[in-house]
């Protein structure tokens, strides 16, 4: 009690050092908390779907370039080539868009985060809704997409309130009419952690969303701007048809440096 009493009256003495101190032990304390929380989303804490250590994302080293994006084209060649793993989606980036709740009454534009996906996003991830439903492959063929949404817990909680009468609704996303067909389970935030789509539509949308090149990316073999996954039975090997263009990496989605298979594309 007396060192206690003697270092409280040392401080006092010196107010600058004191807060400096003081300071010093705040910063330590926030970036500790920070790395811990960037540790536990990343390694500790399982991703919120079936099986998390079976998927795989894919990386690709094309003549003069190595990157995580693939473009639509390539991620169809990649899907028929398949011969074992037992599901292949791609997703698209996690941007912001101008949305309206009018089927709620909204008139005010506000900004979401929302990822188009293909049909077979929630099935590949083994995710069932906790409320209506996801959509599958019937909700994004090509020619006939159908302008259906899913939306996270988190912002059917934070926008909506929790209101159960929400599927059904429809929202404006990008001047162009959407209907919510159901919300994903407590804590599903996709399968990259840090990111949170508040919601997520398909892919095959993408045409009466944007307009100009970005609205016929589909076609266009130089647009690189998907993220492969795909998930891998246990015990099974990843194999692929090899053209020689392409050397397409598989890489554990749960511990992004560790590289299950290379083949070559």
């Amino acid at each position: 009690m007396n060192d206690l009493k003697f270092a409280f009256r040392q401080l006092l003495k010196n107010p600058g050092f004191t807060a400096v101190a003081v300071l010093t032990l705040a910063l330590g304390i926030g970036a500790n908390t920070a790395i811990f929380s960037v540790i536990n989303t990343l390694l500790l804490r399982s991703l919120p779907v079936k099986d998390p250590d079976e998927l795989v994302s894919l990386s690709v080293a094309g003549p003069s370039s190595v990157g995580y994006n693939f473009s639509f084209p390539l991620y169809e060649q990649l899907k028929q080539g398949n011969r074992s793993l037992s599901g292949l989606f791609a997703a698209g980036g996690n941007g912001k868009r101008r949305m309206i709740a009018s089927g709620i009454g909204g008139t005010e534009t506000e900004f979401v985060h929302a990822q188009e996906v293909t049909g077979n996003f929630f099935s590949v991830l083994g995710v069932s809704a906790a409320r209506g439903r996801v959509f599958t492959t019937i909700d994004d063929q090509p020619g006939n997409p159908q302008p259906v949404v899913v939306i996270s817990d988190s912002f059917w909680e934070r926008r909506f309130g929790g209101d159960s009468k929400v599927i059904g609704k429809t929202i404006l996303l990008d001047d162009v009419p959407f209907t919510i067909v159901g919300v994903t389970p407590r804590g599903f935030f996709g399968f990259q952690p840090g990111e949170s789509p508040d919601l997520w539509w398909p892919m095959q949308m993408v045409p009466q969303v944007d307009q100009g090149f970005w609205g016929q990316r589909l076609q266009k073999g130089e647009a690189s701007w998907l993220r492969l996954v795909g998930r891998v039975p246990a015990g099974v090997g990843v194999t692929l048809a090899r053209p020689t263009r392409w050397a397409v990496t598989f890489n554990s989605v749960r511990r992004p440096e560790r590289n299950t298979r290379s083949w070559g594309w």
